[in-house]
C-alpha cells in the first residue's frame, strides 16, 4: 500500500529539481522498476537527488544501491549537479579482480558510469564501510584513504574517452534528524568509535593536484560534524540537509 502511494504521490508532480526520498523498510528496498519510473518523470529536471532506504534497525546501516540503479541515474538525470546516495564500496575498494574482465560486467559498468556524470559537482556517499567487529574501528582504513579510492575511480584523467565531472565536494556519511537535534547521530555517546567512524566528513576537491607528474586530484577534509558547519563553510551542499531518517 505504501509504496502504491509513494509511486502515485511521486508521479503526479511535475519535474522536481529536488528530490530526497530517505525510506525505512523491514527487509525490501523499493522495485529496480519503480525507481526507474521516478527517475523517467523528474530525471531531466533533477538538479539535487538524495535517495537512502534502511532496514528499521539502525545499526545495520543502508541498504547499498545496487550497480544498475547508478547507471539509471546516469542515463536519466543528464543535469544532476549534487547527489546523495548508499552505495557498495567495493566499486572504490576492491583490488583483487582483473578489471578487463570485469568491464561488461555490473561493476565495471557502474564504475563508468559514476565517472561519467558530466556535471556532478557534490557526491555524498551516505553510507561507511562495514567494519569487522574483530578489527574493531581503531584498525578500519582512514576516511582520507576511503576518500582518495573514490576519487580514484570518478575523476580518472587517464581516460580519455570522456571528461571526468566536475566534482568538487566529496562527503562520506549522512546527517540525519537526530544529528540535527543533538548533534551525535544515531548512536550512544558510549559508543564513540562507532560515532567517529560514521560521523560525515566532508572533502573539498583540488583536481588540479599533481602526483609523480601526473594529475591526480586530492581530497582535503573541510569539515567534520553538523549540518550547519559545513553550510557556513559554504559549497554546494543542499544533499547535505538534516533530513527526517534516524
Amino acid at each position: 500500500m505504501f509504496r502504491t502511494r509513494l509511486m502515485a504521490f511521486l508521479n503526479c508532480l511535475p519535474g522536481l529539481t529536488n528530490l530526497s526520498v530517505l525510506l525505512q523498510a523491514n527487509d525490501n528496498q523499493l522495485p529496480p522498476d519503480d525507481f526507474k519510473t521516478i527517475l523517467d518523470w523528474h530525471g531531466q529536471d533533477l538538479r539535487s537527488l538524495v535517495w537512502d532506504e534502511r532496514p528499521m534497525r539502525i545499526d545495520h546501516g543502508s541498504f547499498t544501491l545496487p550497480y544498475s540503479r547508478i547507471e539509471d541515474i546516469q542515463e536519466l538525470c543528464p543535469n544532476l549537479v549534487e547527489l546523495g546516495i548508499p552505495m557498495d564500496w567495493s566499486l572504490f575498494t576492491d583490488t583483487d579482480y582483473d578489471p578487463y574482465c570485469l568491464r561488461h560486467g555490473e561493476r565495471g559498468a557502474a564504475k563508468e558510469r559514476l565517472s561519467m556524470m558530466r556535471k556532478l559537482r557534490t557526491l555524498n556517499i551516505r553510507n561507511m564501510p562495514l567494519v569487522p567487529a574483530r578489527l574493531g574501528f581503531q584498525e578500519a582504513r582512514s576516511h582520507s584513504t576511503y576518500a582518495e579510492s573514490v576519487l580514484d575511480v570518478i575523476l580518472d584523467y587517464s581516460n580519455d574517452t570522456w571528461p571526468p565531472p566536475p566534482l568538487d565536494t566529496l562527503v562520506l556519511g549522512s546527517f540525519t534528524y537526530r544529528d540535527h537535534q543533538n548533534g551525535l547521530g544515531c548512536y550512544e555517546i558510549k559508543d564513540v568509535g562507532t560515532y567517529k567512524y560514521r560521523q560525515p566528513h566532508v572533502y573539498r576537491i583540488d583536481r588540479e593536484y599533481h602526483h609523480e607528474g601526473r594529475r591526480k586530484p586530492l581530497a582535503i577534509l573541510h569539515e567534520t560534524g553538523t549540518y550547519e558547519e559545513t553550510e557556513a563553510a559554504g559549497g554546494s551542499v543542499e544533499v547535505l540537509k538534516p533530513y527526517w531518517l534516524a
